[in-house]
């Protein structure tokens, strides 16, 4: 099983006035397994982010399997939190994506 571990900064936004002031953060950490050697149909649903919210948020990812090698394997739905799986992972060659 490969794992991956998700670090979520949550910010929330702010109006004019509480500019100055001091923003709050969640800091969200989550991990996943997926299966090594998943013979599909891909992209197949991960998970999701859930967070606690009375307003609009969007959810983007960075990192390895995202941005980083190996690149293109999550996306995440910017609405939702719904995480997906876009192709197989190596697990010899990645045993933790961060």
């Amino acid at each position: 099983m490969l794992l991956l571990t998700l670090l979520i900064v949550f910010v929330t936004s702010s109006t004019r006035s509480e500019i100055q002031s001091r923003q709050k953060r969640a800091w969200i950490i989550d991990s996943y397994e997926i299966e090594e050697g998943h013979p599909g149909p891909f992209p197949y649903k991960l998970g999701q982010v859930s967070i606690d919210r009375k307003y609009q948020v969007y959810f983007d990812l960075y990192g390895q399997g995202i941005d980083a090698e190996p690149e293109g394997v999550f996306t995440i739905n910017k609405n939702t939190g719904e995480i997906f799986v876009q192709r197989p992972v190596d697990y010899e060659e990645h045993k933790v994506l961060k």
